[in-house]
C-alpha cells in the first residue's frame, strides 16, 4: 500500500513539473512583432531619410523660393521625430525634387522659421529638417 501512494506521489510529482516547464515557455513571437522590434521598425521608419549636402541644399533652396499657403504658427518646434499637430498643413513635394530623391516620394513638407520641415503624412512625424 505505500508503494502504491509512493508511485502515485512520483507520478503527481512528475506531471507537476511537467505542466510548470511548459507553462514557462511562451510561444516565440513572429519575427518583427515583438513591442522592441516594432519600436526599432518606427525609429527606422521615422529616420530613414538620408540626404546628402547637395540635396539637402537643393531641395531647401526649391522649396523656399516661394511662400507656403499657410505656414506654421511661430512658436512651432521641429525637431527630427517630433510629432506635429495634424492642423499644419503639409503640401506634396514637387516632382522634381522626388525625380532627384526618390526616397522622399513617401513625404509632405511644410516651411517653419526658415526651415524646411519634411513630414510622414501617415503619423505626422519630422523625418527631416533642414536648415539653410
Amino acid at each position: 500500500m505505500n508503494s502504491h501512494i509512493r508511485e502515485g506521489a512520483m507520478v503527481l510529482a512528475l506531471l507537476g513539473s511537467v505542466g510548470i516547464a511548459s507553462a514557462q515557455n511562451a510561444p516565440m513571437a513572429p519575427a518583427g512583432s515583438s513591442p522592441a522590434a516594432k519600436a526599432q521598425d518606427s525609429i527606422s521608419k521615422t529616420t530613414s531619410l538620408q540626404l546628402s549636402a547637395a540635396q539637402k541644399t537643393s531641395i531647401f533652396q526649391s522649396l523656399t523660393k516661394d511662400k507656403v499657403k499657410s505656414p506654421p504658427p511661430a512658436n512651432l518646434q521641429v525637431t527630427v521625430g517630433a510629432q506635429i499637430p495634424a492642423s499644419i498643413e503639409l503640401y506634396p513635394l514637387p516632382a522634381n525634387i522626388v525625380t532627384e530623391v526618390p526616397a522622399t516620394k513617401a513625404y509632405k513638407y511644410t516651411v517653419a522659421q526658415n526651415q524646411v520641415v519634411i513630414v510622414d503624412p501617415t503619423n505626422m512625424k519630422v523625418v527631416e529638417v533642414i536648415k539653410q
